[in-house]
């Protein structure tokens, strides 16, 4: 894994900061701060829709894929997929995975649910989201399921 030295990527850190204190620690949402999201029940929700149940399915875009794999949890489970995509988005560099792209596919699963279809990126992790760390590698960027997994 290659590491880029963009000045940028300094706006990470916070976003990561938050995660490990707010989010793992007290569950506290990425997105929606005053929502606690990072529970067991989601994840295992997550863990039963998508890691244990693949989708092998031949010419089918990735988003289309957990589109139908995540139709059956709940709301909470469908924003903490988005979530789990912007914690994976903040390494990967911008030359693996453009800004526009991590930040559309985040809103792409908000809009899923009407529930969480006018959650808004703050800027903070649109910024965050600018730059990134890390080449993970081809594999990493054309295999994301293994890499959420």
């Amino acid at each position: 894994m290659a590491r880029h030295a963009d000045p940028g990527s300094a706006l990470v850190y916070p976003v990561f900061h938050e995660w490990l204190t707010g989010s793992l620690v007290d569950g506290r949402s990425l997105l929606v701060p005053d929502r606690v999201l990072w529970t067991a029940d989601n994840l295992e929700q997550l863990v039963g829709h998508f890691i244990d149940a693949p989708d092998f399915t031949e010419k089918m875009v990735f988003l289309e894929k957990l589109r139908n794999q995540i139709e059956d949890v709940t709301d909470d489970a469908v924003l903490l997929m988005a979530e789990l995509h912007v914690v994976h988005f903040l390494m990967i560099w911008k030359g693996a995975i453009g800004a526009a792209k991590k930040v559309s596919d985040v809103e792409t699963i908000l809009s899923w649910r009407e529930s969480t279809a006018g959650i808004e990126v703050p800027t903070d992790i649109v910024d965050a989201l600018q730059t990134g760390v890390a080449h993970p590698g081809q594999w990493a960027v054309t295999y994301r399921h293994t890499q959420l997994g």
